[in-house]
């Protein structure tokens, strides 16, 4: 049923928005007759209700105009058309009309059989030749994938400069900016209204402002994000605004760089005891030497929720959670590294063997931060006033 597919559409298209009718902040849409309640865990900031008054009366709109109909097709014209009404909110310069266009493509552009990987910055100016035009793709196609370079363009896609940064990777070490690692450095490029568009090999866009990520294109769909409203859902899930941004951000560079992990949060210490490997509790004492025996030391010292970059080790933690097994931690230090754990009456045909992991963590009273190797990131967990119910939470 259209009424049906369009609605799902919004309800999926925000990050921030999963469907339970449990949450602590419950929203509607109607159309067609037909109401869809959906869960967020803070309130909507008032570009989210902007954006949601939007995107109902656009599907009102459609099924209006499209009620016979129901497409893959139609579907995705309606995402992409949620998507310029989210940016334009962010940079309402851009063109409307052909800005998705433009995005697409690019998305379908290769070079010696390989994706496009480019980094773009659109921004205010007024550009001489058209940065699509074929002839000069020929040439563009190859440049500005490099980590450091990067193209200029107006509104309009026009040309404006080919330059690489001049200061150093990560000057914004404090963090705080909701995109990877890889982004951050042009972001502080940007100024008010200005976008940053970031194509990379495996056929996905990012779009961002100055503050952080604003939509990923991945698998043929949108999903869109406001940068500042993530951040207060994580510290409030991990009970600590350090912890929550920290751990956001290490699921965010996992995402990207494609690196299946499992990040447990086990504040009260109760999933210890199900840990069917217990020689990897860094608590444990071995009479043997082992790789844990070696690296709890180390491990043992970083302090997950620490404002300083010294402290809280990232690239040591995206490594650790690269080994088989979860990552396991509560509000400051890592407890377990590559453990395994002991299944929670689940139906083990269903799930993944990370799935499945990350389900029974969460049904004793966790947080668990799952990262598949194809980039997607779920974070299961209860609702505090729906025991043994487990609320599932998708942002990339």
């Amino acid at each position: 049923m259209l009424a049906s597919s369009l609605l799902k559409s919004v309800q999926q298209s925000f990050a921030q928005w999963y469907p339970n009718e449990r949450g602590p902040f419950l929203h509607s849409l109607e159309a067609g007759g037909l109401k869809l309640n959906f869960s967020s865990h803070s309130p909507l900031s008032p570009k989210q209700a902007a954006y949601l008054a939007l995107a109902q009366k656009s599907a009102q709109q459609w099924l209006k105009q499209f009620k016979p109909f129901r497409s893959s097709n139609l579907i995705k014209m309606f995402n992409e058309g949620l998507l310029v009404d989210w940016i334009s909110q962010f940079s309402p310069r851009i063109p409307r009309e052909t800005w998705v266009q433009s995005l697409e493509h690019l998305r379908h552009r290769s070079y010696e059989n390989r994706k496009l990987k480019l980094n773009l910055i659109i921004t205010e100016g007024q550009g001489s030749f058209d940065f699509l035009d074929s002839e000069l793709q020929k040439i563009f196609d190859p440049l500005a994938g490099d980590p450091s370079v990067y193209f200029r363009v107006d509104q309009d896609f026009h040309f404006l400069a080919y330059e690489e940064l001049e200061t150093p990777k990560g000057v914004r070490d404090e963090g705080g900016i909701l995109a990877p690692e890889c982004m951050q450095s042009f972001l502080a490029l940007l100024g008010p209204g200005d976008l940053f568009l970031h194509y990379n090999t495996y056929g996905e866009i990012l779009v961002a402002s100055r503050d952080g990520l604003l939509a990923r294109y991945r698998r043929g769909h949108w999903l869109l994000y406001e940068p500042q409203d993530l951040y207060p859902i994580f510290c409030s899930l991990f009970c600590d605004e350090g912890l929550g941004k920290n751990i956001l951000e290490l699921l965010f560079e996992l995402s990207y760089r494609r690196h299946g992990a499992l990040l447990i949060f086990d504040p009260s210490h109760a999933l210890l005891a199900h840990i069917s490997n217990p020689e990897v509790l860094s608590r444990e004492k071995q009479d043997t030497t082992s790789a844990h025996q070696l690296l709890n030391p180390i491990v043992e010292q970083i302090d997950l929720a620490s404002p300083w970059a010294r402290e809280r080790r990232k690239h040591l933690v995206l490594e650790l959670a690269e080994i088989d097994g979860a990552v396991v931690f509560d509000a400051h230090h890592i407890l377990a590294f590559g453990a395994m754990i002991e299944p929670f009456g689940i139906r083990t045909r269903c799930y993944g063997t990370r799935t499945l992991a990350a389900l029974s963590a969460a049904a004793r009273q966790t947080i668990a931060c799952k990262v598949s190797s194809e980039g997607d990131i779920v974070i299961y967990f209860q609702e505090s006033d729906a025991e043994g119910i487990l609320t599932e939470l998708r942002i990339f």
